[in-house]
């Protein structure tokens, strides 16, 4: 699915690391494998006419090695994000202001602020992920689900609803980009009479203290394990943080 506002953003936020990296490109020079060096932000004489030049093998050169990998790595994906773009449109991407703010209360420092692993409460059946601990299995499918999108994720965040009373979030996720972070509550044993009451309680606590869903958080009904749906929870998560974005200056009506 496309997202024409977040492909936008992206397209913007890729351009403006690229001005603000190392640029270049490898080649050779007298039988050296060499790079030469056509943008740097620490030296504003470089440009593509008064190129830099460092052998690769020099202590200079294994320190640039990885910026100029990561330069065209950053080259590549604008490159795939402006063929996504111009699959749909014949003009010319609009631009978001870098960085980009969002004024949202639940930006990403929010989620960079927000504590994770919380639960006093031991898992009672513990499944272990890249080192870490999680409550679930839809919980790990959750972090995949995110990593696999880009986005940052964090398990058992406390959220205070009133003075009595303080949840253990399943998870939030992050946006640098986007500046954006939401909740992820995953309402699972839909079967069981139990955890519905319980989860239809969770509901109402979080809708009390401003939680709004698909804004703040996303409410995600698993029965078990074997009925996750992959599609639907990115679908989830990136229409949300689409709908989260303004719209960026020279937006048209017919990119709508």
């Amino acid at each position: 699915m496309f997202y024409p506002k977040l492909c936008c953003l992206t397209i913007s936020h890729i351009r403006y690391l690229l001005a603000h990296s190392i640029a270049g490109a490898y080649g050779t020079c007298k039988g050296h494998k060499v790079i030469y060096i056509t943008n740097n932000p620490d030296n504003p004489q470089t440009s593509q006419t008064r190129k830099e030049c460092h052998r690769v093998n020099s202590r200079q050169g294994a320190l640039l090695i990885p910026q100029i990998d990561k330069y065209n790595k950053l080259r590549r994906r604008l490159d795939q994000q402006l063929g996504e773009w111009y699959s749909h449109y014949n003009y010319e991407p609009p631009q978001y202001k870098m960085p980009y703010r969002s004024g949202r209360v639940m930006n990403y420092k929010y989620f960079e602020t927000c504590p994770e692993g919380t639960n006093s409460i031991p898992p009672k059946y513990p499944i272990t992920y890249k080192g870490k601990t999680y409550y679930s299995k839809n919980e790990v499918l959750a972090v995949i689900v995110t990593n696999n999108l880009g986005l940052m994720y964090k398990s058992e965040v406390p959220l205070r609803v009133n003075e009595n009373t303080m949840y253990r979030i399943d998870g939030i996720i992050g946006c640098k980009a986007a500046d954006f972070s939401m909740y992820i509550e995953l309402m699972g044993m839909t079967d069981r009479p139990d955890y519905m009451h319980r989860n239809y309680q969770k509901i109402v606590d979080y809708s009390s203290a401003g939680l709004r869903q698909n804004n703040e958080i996303l409410y995600i009904f698993v029965p078990n394990s074997y009925e996750f749906d992959f599609e639907n929870l990115e679908m989830q998560i990136m229409m949300s943080i689409e709908r989260s974005l303004p719209e960026p200056e020279g937006w048209c009506k017919e990119a709508s």
